[in-house]
């Protein structure tokens, strides 16, 4: 039995995984409604996607490009 639970925990967090990158797409396309409506839904399935509502701020807040770059790649690395 708790082995079952454990490979179900793993494939909540495959999935939720796999819907958080495909917001990834929308979020570098600055189309933050549909990166929401994703990592929320990402979120119902496991809850530390809730913690990637956070990368929409340096998206905002940073205008030059090789400075959001670095900035996306530290906030991944850290919630990671």
């Amino acid at each position: 039995l708790s082995n079952f639970l454990y490979n179900l925990n793993v494939m909540r967090q495959g999935i939720a995984a796999g819907i958080i990158l495909n917001a990834v797409i929308f979020l570098a396309e600055k189309r933050f409604i549909k990166y929401s409506i994703l990592v929320f839904i990402a979120s119902l399935f496991h809850s530390f996607s809730v913690a990637f509502f956070f990368m929409i701020i340096p998206i905002i807040l940073v205008k030059s490009k090789k400075t959001l770059i670095t900035v996306v790649i530290s906030v991944f690395f850290a919630i990671f």
